[in-house]
């Protein structure tokens, strides 16, 4: 089977001689199984919604009870920031979510 494709970025057409396996192989992996819907064209991750996910990070936080902690931003940014490093990769760790108030541990006394 020889197929022609574009590689991204790119405009000139190539073309590629695969066996009818492989092709039918890679042609499935874009099906989607039925009952299955394409979520990117749905809901506020579509590329018409209005609402900013920053936003729906906030209207979450408020339906649980998150705790958020404000805080000014710096002045000037301090040039020697300690970054923390995946003990298991050595990847630079961040910041993904915020903890709610019952997983949180606060010191009482």
């Amino acid at each position: 089977m020889t197929f022609s494709y574009r590689k991204s970025g790119s405009n000139r057409w190539r073309k590629l001689t695969v066996a009818a396996d492989d092709f039918i192989r890679r042609f499935l992996q874009h099906v989607l199984p039925s009952g299955f819907p394409k979520v990117r064209h749905y809901g506020f991750l579509s590329s018409n919604s209005r609402v900013s996910l920053e936003s729906i990070r906030w209207l979450i936080a408020l339906f649980y009870g998150l705790v958020h902690r404000l805080v000014p931003e710096p002045k000037q940014e301090p040039t020697n920031v300690a970054q923390v490093a995946c003990a298991t990769c050595g990847g630079t760790m961040r910041f993904l979510w915020i903890l709610p108030v019952q997983a949180a541990s606060f010191d009482t006394s």
